[in-house]
């Protein structure tokens, strides 16, 4: 049995097609090449104005100053529960009640200590009266032996001539009636220094109740905390729970339970990296831009730059350094916990040719632009100046007004 093989020869009209396809792929692709090797890069002008550097962070409005308002002290009894608080965030004057406290065992001190007075004032003036009455009757022995000599001697002096047995009966009841009087007048003194001595222990009796009263009257004071001054009403942190204090709390004595910022000093603290500290110095200017308050724009000053800088987190070596911008001017919209923009200025430099960084490219440890000269781009060498992240100022090599590529131009484009 003969096999039969049969060889497809290829048309030639189709090697003419594919082939006309591939030179003009090529073509637009050589095109194309050209094209973008050709296209000029964008550009932008060398600016001559006063040129500022800054350092951006944002953070929060704070009090310079707060006062804390802690739990009381409560001896010997439990500890005091939280009875009122105001919304956090409210205003207060000074001297408005921000807090109160409930305490069983103070208000029980407080009516035993009332009652201990109201006795004690009482057996006082018990005592006084049992005084008086006691020295009046002495006064009236006194009285009466003084009337019963005087009578006698009155007696006497009408019967000088009577027998001498009569006179003498006279002259021993007046003796009498003297020594009576005497006696009496003695233990009347007596008596006075006795009651004297028994007066002076019922008004320390009553003295001991009023400083228990007034004792007991402090430990009810103490359950009602007053605004110090005027201020916002910010709550603090419950020791036991962690979170914030409320109504029903028990408190443990110095607790903190509120915290009214002093509004009259306000600043912002910031949280920046080491980096960005390098350049910061006390007293520098910063201006704080507060959006929800319509991008109210405050003056303020440096105040503070923390020397060590601390971790964000517990654990983490991530660090920042926690630098405070006292606010210089003062609106009635700014409250605590307000978040603000802070720019700070670092460095300035009056009327100076002021570039942006992209139009910059090194070359040989020099720094070039880019000039464009119409079609073309002439290279320029130039002297950096100050600079921030974005804009540098050029110290020499530029007067302002020159047109500079923002991309290094392609080979066909420099003269």
């Amino acid at each position: 049995m003969t096999a039969n093989y049969h060889r497809t020869i290829p048309d030639p009209s189709a090697y003419c097609v594919r082939l006309a396809g591939l030179l003009v792929l090529i073509s637009l692709q050589m095109s194309c090449s050209a094209s973008n090797s050709a296209s000029s890069p964008i550009t932008c002008n060398a600016v001559q104005r006063d040129f500022e550097i800054t350092v951006q962070a944002e953070g929060e409005i704070e009090a310079q100053k707060s006062h804390l308002l802690s739990a009381p002290r409560i001896v010997g009894g439990p500890k005091p529960k939280v009875s009122y608080l105001p919304p956090e965030g409210t205003f207060v004057k000074k001297e408005t009640v921000v807090v109160e406290f409930s305490s069983d065992k103070s208000r029980a001190d407080h009516t035993d200590a009332l009652r201990i007075l109201e006795m004690a004032k009482s057996d006082a003036r018990a005592t006084e009266v049992e005084q008086a009455r006691q020295r009046s009757l002495l006064e009236s022995q006194i009285e009466s032996a003084d009337a019963s000599a005087a009578s006698a001697r009155l007696q006497l002096a009408r019967l000088q001539f009577v027998a001498a047995r009569e006179r003498e009966i006279r002259e021993l009841e007046i003796a009498q009636s003297d020594i009576t009087a005497e006696k009496t007048r003695k233990k009347l003194t007596l008596l006075e220094a006795v009651q004297k001595e028994e007066s002076r222990q019922k008004m320390i009796e009553v003295k001991q109740a009023e400083n228990k009263l007034n004792n007991a009257q402090l430990n009810l004071d103490k359950l009602v905390l007053r605004a110090p001054v005027d201020g916002y009403v910010l709550y603090e942190t419950n020791w036991e729970t962690e979170e914030k204090v409320r109504v029903g709390d028990d408190l443990y004595s110095g607790n903190p339970v509120v915290k009214i910022p002093d509004m009259s000093v306000l600043q912002v603290k910031l949280q920046l990296s080491e980096t960005a500290v390098q350049k910061l110095s006390k007293d520098q200017p910063a201006e704080i831009i507060v959006s929800s308050s319509g991008n109210l724009r405050l003056p303020g000053h440096v105040l503070q730059v923390a020397k060590v800088a601390k971790p964000v987190s517990k654990g983490s070596e991530v660090k920042f350094v926690e630098v405070i911008v006292t606010i210089d001017s003062l609106a009635g919209s700014l409250v605590p916990g307000l978040s603000t923009s802070c720019w700070i200025r670092t460095d300035s430099v009056s009327q100076a040719v002021v570039i942006p960084l992209d139009a910059v490219f090194d070359k040989d440890s020099t720094h070039i632009v880019y000039l464009r000269r119409g079609a073309h781009f002439e290279p320029r060498e130039i002297v950096l100046g100050a600079k921030d992240d974005n804009y540098s100022v050029v110290d020499s090599g530029l007067v302002g007004g020159e047109e500079l590529a923002l991309s290094q131009p392609g080979q066909s484009l420099l003269k």
